[in-house]
């Protein structure tokens, strides 16, 4: 028996910009493309909300042909880009917040990691923490 649950998809970051910190998780879709997206999605799927979801689960509803979109990270701009979409198109969506990076300049250790393997500087790195 296949698991009652929807197509969950998973957005990132909602930019036009480089990111170069973000450039080789392959994370990034511009906002034309996203609104395409969700326009498609709008038009010819059935979205689903996490009240709708709840609801069905509870009644045994089958929600196999849904879709539920997420957005991990809470990235600003995936925030600014693509919730004025969603908003036009009357789509719910599950964010996915990482509250450790609100309001500071950190940067993620596995983006730092990159940028440093981006540089050449990997092995010269891992040699120096030994």
């Amino acid at each position: 028996m296949t698991a009652n649950i929807p197509c969950i998809l998973l957005y990132h970051e909602v930019d036009d910009g480089s990111r170069p910190l973000l450039n080789h998780y392959f994370i990034n879709i511009g906002p034309k493309v996203f609104a395409a997206h969700a326009r498609t999605l709008a038009r010819y799927f059935k979205p689903i909300s996490v009240e709708e979801l709840r609801s069905a689960w509870a009644s045994g509803q089958d929600v196999r042909d849904r879709v539920l979109m997420t957005f991990d990270d809470g990235y600003r701009a995936a925030v600014l880009n693509a919730g004025p979409i969603l908003a036009d198109l009357g789509l719910d969506s599950i964010w996915f917040v990482n509250c450790a990076f609100w309001r500071n300049d950190h940067v993620f250790w596995l983006s730092q990691l990159m940028w440093i393997k981006e540089q050449g500087l990997l092995s010269p790195f891992i040699q120096m923490a030994r």
